[in-house]
């Protein structure tokens, strides 16, 4: 069926990111994080 690990690991995942997609969604998971530590930290500060 799949002569290689490479085909089989390619025809679960279909094609590899590329690196400025990787980089997108980097910034992207960077960003919400930043956002939801900062809004529990403004919470917390808010509410002393």
């Amino acid at each position: 069926m799949f002569d290689t690990l490479d085909e089989q690991i390619e025809s679960t995942q279909g094609r590899s990111p590329t690196y400025a997609e990787r980089v997108v969604r980097y910034l992207a998971v960077a960003g919400l994080s930043a956002l939801l530590f900062g809004g529990l930290f403004w919470g917390v500060w808010f509410l002393e």
